[in-house]
């Protein structure tokens, strides 16, 4: 297993998985090619969660609401590079309340205001962040108009935690679209 520069670029460009798989870069690449280009990589699914909550999130941007049986499969980014339409994230909020706030981003990205009232999700800073990049102003002055908000979302580790949240400030360490 060695790497390949010919096989990154083609799953970059969602032509073709590298036979390479062992190779952490080749596997970055085709989790880019798979966010980036419908259809491509879905041999792939369930070979490694990875791949799978990548086809998911993938598929929920292009509007096909996938069979989800755990969490590992639930993708935490469902609105890059694209957003899927509000009956979409309707659905996805209906058949998975475990991602609400990764509905409740989503609907930051669109700017889907009347959705995200919907969520009756606690105020998290990492949404009002991405609401302002993304010029959706009304769900961040929702946001912001709350006396506390919280750090729901990390974007590092791509993990939520709505249990035992800690209250946060806007500090600019959001990964916006």
């Amino acid at each position: 297993m060695t790497y390949s520069r010919k096989a990154c670029l083609a799953a970059l460009r969602g032509e073709s998985v590298p036979v390479a798989l062992g190779v952490a870069l080749h596997r970055l690449c085709v989790v880019r090619g798979i966010r980036h280009h419908e259809g491509f990589g879905e041999e792939l699914r369930n070979v490694q969660p990875v791949f799978t909550h990548t086809l998911n999130a993938r598929a929920i941007m292009s509007d096909i609401v996938p069979t989800m049986n755990t969490t590992e499969e639930m993708p935490y980014c469902i609105w890059y590079p694209e957003v899927a339409s509000i009956q979409t994230y309707r659905e996805i909020a209906s058949r998975y309340p475990s991602m609400l706030y990764q509905e409740a981003r989503a609907c930051a990205v669109a700017g889907y205001t009347d959705l995200y009232k919907e969520l009756d999700v606690l105020p998290d800073v990492h949404i009002t962040e991405e609401a302002r990049e993304c010029g959706n102003m009304a769900i961040y002055d929702i946001i912001m108009t709350e006396p506390v908000r919280y750090d729901i979302m990390d974007d590092y580790r791509c993990k939520i935690d709505a249990e035992d949240p800690e209250r946060a400030n806007l500090n600019g360490d959001t990964c916006v679209c």
